[in-house]
Order: structure tokens, then C-alpha cells, then sequence
């Protein structure tokens, strides 16, 4: 099967697409809009359908039928949204209007929050069906083997919808199949690659279904937490805890958080040695961006592979070398770990709204012991520099 180059698809579309708008394409400057999050501010563009033809091995022919049926699906898009955008950001302005007007907990408020919401919901289960329609529209152009592989794309389609309801946490927006893509495929031998496709996409089926259920329960919470508010405001008594509508989205948000972890680990195992290391590499990175990427121990393990490297190297030297930098990856994948548990236990505190863990409190709360893991860096470092004395052949203390 031949496969379409990026390169030209991207042109075809540039030329050809007149792509689909978001709701951000009806918003007027200086106009103020009340609303809990706004319906659609992504869609299936161009470049995600690349993507999906190189997912689904197209060819040139294949590619073309797609297309046409893309861009049909985007002047049906245009046209609904025509429509009804500015019929729900004028309830949304109107809302707004009256917040300024009234106050937060007023019934008038109220009102107006919960037909914008009313509106925005149905422009949201409207867009989607389009969208999985549109997909489901590319079947007839493709193999068996290919039509398979439409569920990848599904799935990505309403997880998008599912990361427009607003979250800090890193595990909620995570994608594994992005690391994997990031990784050169000269990196895999071909049953790796086929291996490590098919559990991507167990992995995604399970993920779609999580990040539907989060994102429902978490816009659930926040219309309880509105109820709640109001009700206190007009003397309601015996009121729950508006932290209390959270646990059902925390708890899921536990889970995808638990699915990720397995993942990243189950999936490396069946790579070769060195695209496992680039794979869980770069998945911590994205998990933990406080932590990583770590230049000092980077520095640190280059330098000593550096030396390792060396045939010139006395054996002497190379028991020495290789002693320091087994302790130093032992000490430092301790700490490391430590630090991954906290950021994760920190994350799913904030997710429940525990006022002991905000978002923007996680990095002073990292602070000592990522002082601690750049000590056993340095550590190891100075232990370089006093026993080699920057001759990597010299025999040492």
C-alpha cells in the first residue's frame, strides 16, 4: 500500500479546505459573555486528518475521496454554526449582562446561565455528530484492515471535545500515542510498531471512555456547585460542601491517572532497550514537567558515559567510574521517584480542590527535594572531579 506524503497532503489542503470555524469565530471584541465553557473551541482540521491518513496507510486515491468528504463535512459545519453560534453567544452576552446587572446568586442570573448552558450543550451534541459522522463517511473508501483503525480516530475526536472542559492537570490532557508518534519508526522493527499500535489503541478505548466520563462529571460538578452557592445565598440550611461535587470527577481523574502510569510502563516493555528508554523519557516529560528534562543529570550520566566510553580508560578507573554512576543513577531514580509520587498525589488533591494542594502551590512544594536531587548530582560530579582530575586514562586515588 503506498503511502501519501505529509508534505503534499498539507498543500492539497491549504489550497482546497476552507476549514471548519469554532465558536471563537463569532465572539466580538469588547463583548462580555457568561458561560461555563465554551461549546466547541476546537474541530477536526486538516491537520488532524493528515495524521488519520497516515494512521490509516491511505493512498493518493484514498486520500483524495477523504478530502472531499472533509470538505463537506466543513461546509456542513459552517452552515449549522452559522446558525446557532451567534444565537448562543447572544444567551451568553445576555448573561453576562445580567451578572453585572443582578449578582452571581441572583435567580435572574441563574436563569440566564442555564439556558446558555442549555444552548451550548445541544451545539455541542450536534457538533459532534457531525464530526463522528463525517468519520464514519471515510468506511466505504477503505479495507476491512483500515476501517478498523477508524475507531483510533473516533476516539480521538471526542476526547478533543472531552479536553475542552478546562483542567491543570497534566494527566487529564495526556496523550501516549503523541510520545509514540515522536519517536522515529527506524527506532522499531515492525512487529514492535504493530505491537505497540494495537495496544495504543486498547489503551485509547479505555482512555475515550474515562475522559467522557470526566468531563461530564466535571461539568455536573460545577452546576452543583452553582446550586449550592445559590442556595446558600437564599438562606438554604443543612447545605453539602461544594467541594463535595468534585469526587466523582477526582475519583475518574484517580483512574486515568492510574491507566497512564500502567501504560506508559506496559508499553515500553515491548520495545527494544533503546526506543523503551526514549519512550519513557519523553513520557515523563509530559507527565511531570516540573521535573524533567534535568540538565544537571544529564550533564552528570553524559559525562561519565563519556569516559566509560573510552578504551583508553585504565581498568582501574573503569571499576571507579562505573561504581560512582551506578550510585548516582540508584540514588537519583530513588529521589526522582519520590518526587513523580508526590507531583501525582499533589495532582489528585487538586483535582478534589483541597485547599492544601492549588495547582500553582506544586512547585515550592517540590522544592526541597528537587534541592536534594541536584546534590546528588553535584555529588557525583565533584566525585569525577577529585578522582579523575579531567584525565579520563589517569589511574585516580
Amino acid at each position: 500500500m503506498q503511502y501519501l506524503p505529509i508534505a503534499i497532503l498539507s498543500f492539497a489542503f491549504l489550497l482546497q479546505t476552507v476549514p471548519p470555524k469554532t465558536i471563537r469565530a463569532y465572539v466580538e471584541d469588547g463583548v462580555g459573555y457568561a458561560h461555563t465553557s465554551f461549546p466547541l473551541s476546537t474541530v477536526l482540521t486538516s491537520q488532524d486528518l493528515e495524521r488519520w491518513l497516515v494512521l490509516l496507510a491511505a493512498t493518493p486515491e484514498q486520500a483524495s475521496g477523504i478530502q472531499i468528504l472533509y470538505e463537506e463535512f466543513a461546509a456542513r459545519h459552517n452552515t449549522f454554526f452559522d446558525q446557532h453560534a451567534p444565537q448562543y453567544l447572544q444567551l451568553a452576552a445576555e448573561a453576562s449582562t445580567t451578572l453585572q446587572t443582578f449578582d452571581m446568586t441572583s435567580a435572574e442570573f441563574r436563569a440566564a446561565l442555564r439556558a446558555t448552558d442549555a444552548r451550548g450543550a445541544q451545539l455541542r451534541a450536534h457538533a459532534e455528530h457531525l464530526e463522528l459522522q463525517c468519520i464514519d463517511s471515510f468506511a466505504p473508501l477503505l479495507s476491512p484492515e483500515q476501517t478498523r483503525d477508524l475507531e483510533v480516530c473516533r476516539g480521538f475526536a471526542i476526547r478533543r471535545r472531552c479536553h475542552g472542559v478546562p483542567s491543570s492537570s497534566h494527566w487529564i490532557n495526556f496523550e501516549l500515542r503523541e510520545v509514540f508518534e515522536v519517536i522515529p519508526p527506524t527506532q522499531f522493527t515492525p512487529a514492535e510498531r504493530s505491537a505497540c499500535l494495537l495496544f495504543l489503541a486498547e489503551y485509547e478505548r479505555v482512555l475515550t471512555e474515562l475522559l467522557r466520563e470526566w468531563s461530564n462529571a466535571q461539568l455536573a460538578a460545577g452546576e452543583r456547585i452553582r446550586e449550592i452557592l445559590f442556595e446558600s445565598a437564599h438562606g438554604g440550611t443543612g447545605l453539602a460542601d461544594p467541594r463535595k461535587a468534585l469526587i466523582r470527577s477526582s475519583e475518574i481523574g484517580t483512574q486515568i491517572q492510574a491507566l497512564h502510569t500502567r501504560a506508559v510502563r506496559e508499553c515500553a516493555v515491548l520495545l527494544n532497550s533503546s526506543a523503551a528508554e526514549r519512550f519513557s523519557t519523553l513520557s515523563r516529560e509530559r507527565l511531570f514537567p516540573e521535573l524533567y528534562p534535568d540538565s544537571i543529570a544529564t550533564q552528570c550520566t553524559a559525562i561519565f558515559h563519556g569516559m566509560l566510553a573510552n578504551e583508553a580508560l585504565s581498568q582501574q578507573n573503569r571499576v571507579l567510574a562505573k561504581f560512582i554512576l551506578d550510585e548516582h543513577e540508584l540514588n537519583y531514580a530513588a529521589t526522582s521517584e519520590q518526587l513523580e509520587d508526590q507531583c501525582a498525589a499533589w495532582d489528585r488533591a487538586s483535582q478534589r480542590d483541597d485547599v492544601s494542594a492549588p495547582p500553582q502551590g506544586l512547585p515550592a512544594a517540590l522544592a526541597p527535594l528537587l534541592r536534594t536531587r541536584t546534590e546528588i548530582s553535584r555529588a557525583a560530579l565533584a566525585s569525577f572531579a577529585a578522582k579523575f582530575e579531567g584525565s579520563p586514562t589517569s589511574e585516580g586515588d
